[in-house]
């Protein structure tokens, strides 16, 4: 058991880097829905597509509930990565990681303890409903007098953004390990490598329809995605650099990011088979939350403020009573 608990702390690193870098390149390349956007989302999913073609050995088999759980599993991971693509670059990265992981391991916990029949003790309940009150503890807010009425509109909208976000990729977050455990267990599975394929393959199709369908869209407005109001409100039509084949820093990181991937989601699958839902999600989130807002604060100087600081003290009192 020991075993599967050193790879879930693996697992943590990989989640926590992965984030680091996929904010690394939000904020040095993409402006708007530009092809740095869409290049992020759909080149990781077609080397996973790869990856997990060569793993099973080119030989994909065909199962109905695994093909299934995979392509529902995908639409959510899709939506989630959109989303959380927009949060980590107008947002803190210490809060976006805390209110997903939050629902990454809540949402789990709820469904072992309500339809796996795993054991529920007070501490439990009490830890579950703390880490619920300190989803909300970051958003606290209190105005500044220094700041004008456009500012603060400005700034409201902003956050209100970001907040809906963080609590969409809560849910979404929390049903992908749901559909990932149910499928684990569940005798009717195909192997994990099987349905990894098939995950990532719904997954490159999926990316690649929106990117269709935007590239539409521009072709009928005959406008570039590089000039929306949003990187011009940034300031960033001349900063920002367009990735490519002339540009191996971008490349690098995307591939970077897609090999911890693989390392990331071949850990869950197995720890997902060998441990308690009401366990192992704790764990991932607890650590990836705490590592990513000294991450936020070592890479990209985020200030911890107090409430961001009462709601990781709140998540990790309730990460322990959760454990017990």
């Amino acid at each position: 058991m020991a075993y599967y608990y050193l790879l879930l702390l693996i697992s943590v690193i990989c989640g926590t880097v992965s984030s680091i870098i996929s904010k690394l390149y939000q904020k040095r390349y993409v402006a708007g829905f530009n092809r740095a956007f869409f290049m992020w989302l759909i080149l990781p999913s077609i080397l996973m597509v790869f990856f997990f073609l060569c793993l099973i050995g080119f030989k994909p088999q065909f199962g109905v509930y695994t093909i299934k759980t995979a392509f529902l599993y995908a639409l959510i991971a899709v939506v989630a990565g959109v989303a959380g693509t927009i949060a980590i670059r107008i947002g803190k990265l210490s809060i976006y990681i805390m209110t997903s992981y939050l629902g990454a391991f809540i949402l789990p916990f709820l469904y072992g303890v309500l339809f796996l029949d795993e054991t529920v003790t007070a501490a439990r309940i009490a830890g579950a409903v703390i880490l619920t009150v300190s989803l909300f503890v970051p958003f606290i807010s209190f105005k500044r007098a220094s700041e004008d009425d456009k500012t603060k509109k400005k700034s409201f909208k902003i956050q209100s953004t970001f907040a809906i976000i963080c609590l969409c990729m809560f849910i979404l977050t929390g049903g992908q390990n749901i559909l990932m455990k149910s499928h684990q267990i569940n005798p009717a599975a195909l192997k994990g490598n099987q349905f990894a394929f098939w995950l990532y393959s719904f997954m490159a199709v999926m990316y690649a329809a929106i990117y269709g369908i935007f590239m539409f869209i521009k072709f009928l407005r005959s406008d570039k995605f590089e000039d929306t109001p949003a990187a011009e409100a940034r300031g960033l039509e001349k900063q920002i650099i367009k990735p490519g084949v002339k540009n191996p820093l971008a490349l690098g990181l995307i591939f970077a990011c897609s090999a911890i991937g693989v390392v990331f989601f071949l850990l869950n699958l197995v720890c997902a088979k060998n441990l308690p839902a009401s366990s192992m999600f704790p764990i991932i989130g607890g650590g990836t939350i705490v590592l990513a807002a000294l991450a936020g604060r070592i890479f990209f100087k985020e200030k911890l403020t107090p409430q961001i600081c009462a709601g990781l003290g709140l998540t990790i009192i309730g990460i322990i009573l959760v454990l017990f």
